[in-house]
């Protein structure tokens, strides 16, 4: 697990099978997630991250996201959890693709 604000890029590829089936890459995917911390003036911002049911609509960028690793038409989720000291912690993980559609 990444320490918190350090963002963790995931594998590049949407890999399918390997149990019954021969793994396949599906599609080309950009996966990754990093930690927060809750607070009063950003909880609403949090819980507003997280995507609707259908087609992801987010595109995941910023200056701790080198440009190799954006994700466009990003899922986003989110998951609630108590760090250390009790201190409240966001996960937000995000599955896209490599390139804008």
């Amino acid at each position: 697990q990444n320490a918190l604000g350090e963002v963790s890029p995931g594998d590049d590829g949407d890999i399918r099978g390997g149990r019954v089936t021969d793994p396949i890459r599906a599609g080309a995917a950009r996966n990754g997630q990093c930690q927060t911390v809750i607070t009063s003036d950003n909880e609403s911002d949090i819980i507003g991250l997280v995507s609707p049911v259908g087609e992801g609509d987010y595109d995941v960028a910023g200056t701790d996201i080198a440009s190799g690793q954006r994700s466009y038409d990003a899922l986003v989720d989110v998951q609630y959890g108590e760090g250390e000291d009790g201190v409240q912690v966001a996960t937000i993980m995000w599955k896209g693709t490599t390139a804008a559609a």
